[in-house]
């Protein structure tokens, strides 16, 4: 009932940071969640570099992530925003595997991470989005290769990205579904669309 009661909540952070507590309630393992997947998301963040780039681009890119004052903020806070960049990433680069290799097993595998993060945080749904932008350049990009725009390709990222939506509805529904999402979510001011819709 707790965890219905905030806004927006989603409920695997809650169970990982329970999880923690059960061993100790000190505020070092309460924030130990946190500290994993932000440790995760820099290893993820070099292989999807390496997937579009190279080794070189992969190190700055992790180099640069490391000293990000606001990802090393978010590693020591125990709320889901640390387990949200690991899925992030991890969910954009299985989509980009899912896309090269024509696999049934791949695109399993995207919606079944794809759908375990926004059991963390919604947010990692926008790479649903994501993909759908991927293939729209796609197809107006008259260099990718056959494969990659085929009927197959096109089919099994329309059946993924359903599968995803039937695992995750039932537990928006449940714990966020009632909330009202017209508050302030920030310092700032404005709420989450109008936050959204400006990009910051």
């Amino acid at each position: 009932a707790h965890i219905r009661s905030h806004a927006g909540s989603m409920p695997l952070d809650y169970l990982a940071t329970r999880l923690a507590t059960m061993i100790s309630t000190s505020e070092f393992l309460v924030r130990m969640p946190s500290v994993f997947w932000s440790t995760v998301a820099l290893a993820i963040l070099v292989a999807l570099a390496r997937e579009v780039s190279d080794g070189q681009i992969a190190t700055i890119a992790v180099c640069i992530a490391a000293v990000n004052p606001q990802l090393i903020y978010y590693a020591q806070e125990a709320r889901p925003y640390a387990a949200l960049l690991a899925f992030s990433l991890l969910s954009t680069f299985l989509l980009l595997r899912a896309f090269d290799v024509r696999s049934p097993a791949r695109w399993l595998l995207w919606v079944t991470m794809t759908a375990i993060g926004a059991y963390f945080h919604l947010y990692v749904l926008w790479t649903v989005l994501f993909g759908v932008a991927f293939v729209a350049l796609s197809m107006l990009n008259r260099h990718r290769s056959a494969a990659q725009l085929s009927g197959a390709t096109l089919l099994g990222f329309a059946t993924s990205v359903a599968l995803v939506g039937l695992l995750v509805a039932p537990g928006y529904l449940y714990f966020v579904g009632g909330d009202d999402v017209r508050y302030t979510l920030f310092e700032f001011g404005g709420n989450v669309w109008s936050v959204t819709a400006a990009g910051f």
